[in-house]
């Protein structure tokens, strides 16, 4: 059963990826805009650098694609 608010299931979204699909699949769960998430993301990396990449790495590996 699905959470209100989430559509889909978390996984990579390769056919909207520019690096890894990581920021296209969580828009995709959260049904956001893509280029926000990108957004949120790049200025996220530039103040917690180590933890936003390591987060996006270990998604990166973690995760299924769609």
């Amino acid at each position: 059963m699905a959470m209100p608010g989430f559509t889909h299931r978390l996984r990579l979204d390769k056919q909207n990826a520019w690096i890894a699909g990581v920021c296209a699949g969580l828009s995709r769960t959260l049904n956001v805009d893509l280029d926000l998430c990108r957004l949120c993301t790049f200025v996220a990396a530039l103040f917690f650098t180590k933890w936003i990449v390591a987060a996006y790495v270990i998604a990166w590996f973690c995760l299924e694609e769609n």
